[in-house]
């Protein structure tokens, strides 16, 4: 069996539903795992809740339990959410520049294009989420 690259985060399982686990991640900046985090005054962490796909886990609420993704989906989240928008943002600019050849409207078009890129993201919130499934190890 071929094995994958995973992306792993540690988690807490917070609520035990039928058919999900609902799990609270802890992001941790860079800082925090450096050594001589107490003399920077920049510390991060941000605690995020994920839907885990709930497949003969025996845990219980309270449990720590790693969550993971494949490296892959990973990639192609930051190519949705970054990566082509930059692009779009680029192709925009250059196209109004040359249509218009207008600073102003170029640059207005060219950010109000995020306004529908990320609306479309958002109704199809749900066709998208269903891609990225966290597992338990």
């Amino acid at each position: 069996m071929e094995k994958f690259e995973t992306i792993e985060h540690d988690a807490f399982v917070k609520e035990i539903r039928d058919d999900t686990i609902i799990v609270d991640v802890i992001s941790k900046s860079a800082c925090m795992s450096c050594q001589v985090k107490g003399v920077c005054s920049v510390s991060d962490i941000a605690e995020k809740q994920v839907e885990v796909i709930r497949e003969n886990n025996d845990v219980q609420i309270g449990d720590k339990v790693i969550v993971f993704l494949a490296q892959t989906l990973g990639f192609k989240a930051v190519f949705l959410g970054y990566i082509a928008p930059f692009f779009i943002v680029i192709f925009i600019l250059i196209l109004m520049l040359q249509l218009t050849n207008n600073e102003l409207i170029a640059g207005i078009l060219s950010i109000g294009i995020l306004l529908p890129y990320y609306l479309i993201l958002f109704l199809m919130k749900d066709k998208i989420s269903k891609k990225y499934l966290f597992r338990l190890k």
